[in-house]
């Protein structure tokens, strides 16, 4: 039986699926001959790609710590916060991109939903754990 869609709550991997979507998509997009060429492969797009790498790896790391003391919560908090850090400088480089490469506007507004669409559910996945901490510290 499915749940009615008011009733459904948020699944707690959704931010590390949404990140993985936009960074398929951003793989695809930096591989793609057509809208970089191969000089631009690898030095703008070679950054993309590892800062995009880097918010995976840590949020998978930031999802692996059980956030059950303040010393664990603490460090799941920072992780978090670094994620969102690598965020705001992939839209800088993501600007770049965009403005150097003539990147197709549909191509760069698909490119733009996924990113901040990963970068909310970060947000409020670090916003929730905020909200546990405070309840562990009272």
């Amino acid at each position: 039986m499915s749940v009615p869609k008011n009733k459904r709550t948020e699944n707690k991997l959704q931010a590390l699926k949404e990140t993985l979507d936009m960074v398929k998509y951003t793989i695809q997009m930096c591989e793609n001959e057509k809208i970089f060429p191969k000089k631009a492969r690898w030095n703008l797009c070679s950054r993309i790609i590892d800062n995009c790498l880097d918010i995976v790896a840590k949020v998978r790391q930031a999802n692996r710590i059980d956030a059950s003391t303040i010393p664990l919560a603490k460090m799941r908090l920072s992780l978090q916060y670094q994620v969102l850090l690598d965020f705001e400088a992939l839209w800088g480089l993501m600007t770049i991109a965009y403005e150097s490469y003539c990147i197709p506007s549909q191509k760069a507004g698909i490119w733009s939903s996924l990113t901040l669409t990963a970068e909310n559910r970060v947000m409020g996945w670090r916003k929730h754990d905020m909200e546990r901490l405070r309840q562990l510290t009272v």
